[in-house]
């Protein structure tokens, strides 16, 4: 009956883990970025403007693919989240099966 509570706390810890990875991960990316947005959507209108299509086609890419880089690491976070739960979730579901299991045996007793 242990063995089971402590491959559940296991599995949680290593949930958590994964999760705290994660949210770092994206905390990183995100602060990267999220100063620098707003400033290069400037940059961007200010090359359309300016009739300087290449540069602003460029820069756009290289926006398009660093927000795509953030959100990835947004959802792996949001992943993560939910594997982390959902080991919390079963794990107290198998601890109160062998509470109760322990207290039906003992009941029959």
């Amino acid at each position: 009956m242990k063995s089971a509570s402590n491959t559940s706390t296991e599995s949680v810890a290593e949930a958590e883990k994964n999760l705290d990875t994660a949210k770092k991960e994206y905390e990183e990316t995100h602060e990267t970025y999220k100063d620098q947005f707003i400033d290069r959507i400037r940059d961007i209108r200010k090359d359309i403007l300016n009739r300087d299509y290449g540069d602003a086609l460029e820069k756009a890419e290289d926006l398009t693919r660093d927000k795509l880089e953030e959100d990835r690491a947004a959802r792996e976070f949001n992943r993560r989240e939910m594997e982390y739960w959902q080991e919390r979730i079963e794990s107290n579901y198998e601890d109160r099966s062998i509470e109760h299991k322990g207290e039906r045996e003992s009941d029959l007793r």
